[in-house]
């Protein structure tokens, strides 16, 4: 079925917080390694990449305390993404 992901959140804790940046920050470093609906989560400007720019949208949304509502909502049916590559179930 279709899936409503809130772009940014991550962990999907229903929060957009420092926890979704270190998680970013630790992909983009390949620390840890982002898939799936946390990767389109992540994907805040849906270039099918997730880079410094999607990092900056989530920190300047943190530091603004959502002022200005949310950063945004995907929605995507059952899907595993991978950079540019997109695999249905």
């Amino acid at each position: 079925g279709l899936h409503q992901i809130y772009l940014g959140d991550v962990n999907f804790d229903q929060s957009i917080d420092i926890n979704d940046i270190v998680q970013i920050v630790g992909h983009i470093v390949e620390s840890t390694s982002l898939n799936g609906y946390n990767f389109a989560a992540a994907d805040v400007d849906q270039d099918n990449y997730v880079t410094v720019l999607d990092v900056i949208q989530v920190a300047i949304f943190v530091i603004n305390e959502g002022e200005y509502g949310e950063l945004g909502v995907t929605y995507v049916w059952h899907i595993l993404i991978k950079l540019e590559i997109l695999v249905y179930h």
